[in-house]
């Protein structure tokens, strides 16, 4: 026997009422109790739906869905450690950390042995300030050059096509930087 759509909207709506917040849980948690039903239903086609979901939800025990979920929960934690790890592993067995180290300790032993502490500590401070500002400048106009160049792009488009003076003012703002 199939279910209906209905049916299949209300066996949502109790997976979620048994807590369990994750989408693909719940889709996997959807089709295990509708194949459940559908088997129930065919071996006894008295029996009404809502008795067919109470026995194929009393299969997941009396925890419920929450052995199902707590399964899944220290799946995703294992998987984003692994991945933390990996990155962590990365961050401190990269060349990068030793430059950072090396840098680091090349600055205090400049500071230290010079006599003109302030004058290099704001000349310092300068340079952290000046050089990140220089680089937004820089990329703020390559920003707008690449934006001139898209609506260059929308424009011809929308002449090829024929396209309405809408959807040329609405892509306009909404065109992806990466389409060319």
């Amino acid at each position: 026997m199939k279910l209906t759509r209905e049916q299949i909207d209300y066996i949502f709506d109790f997976v979620k009422k048994h807590y369990v917040e994750w989408y693909d849980l719940q889709v996997e948690m959807v089709d295990h109790l509708a194949n459940d039903i559908e088997k129930i239903m065919t071996e006894n086609p008295k029996i009404s739906f809502e008795n067919a979901l109470d026995r194929a939800f009393r299969k997941f025990g009396p925890a419920g869905f929450m052995e199902v979920a707590e399964q899944k929960m220290n799946a995703i934690k294992k998987s984003y450690f692994k991945y933390i790890f990996q990155e962590f592993k990365y961050l401190f067995l990269s060349p990068k950390i030793f430059l950072f180290l090396f840098s680091w300790y090349l600055f205090y032993s400049f500071l230290f042995h010079t006599s003109y502490k302030l004058y290099t500590i704001v000349f310092i401070y300068l340079i952290i300030t000046v050089i990140p500002f220089y680089f937004l400048v820089k990329y703020s106009s390559y920003l707008r050059k690449k934006k001139k160049i898209i609506k260059k792009y929308i424009w011809r488009k929308a002449a090829l096509f024929k396209l309405p003076q809408s959807y040329i003012s609405f892509s306009s703002f909404n065109f992806p930087y990466k389409a060319l």
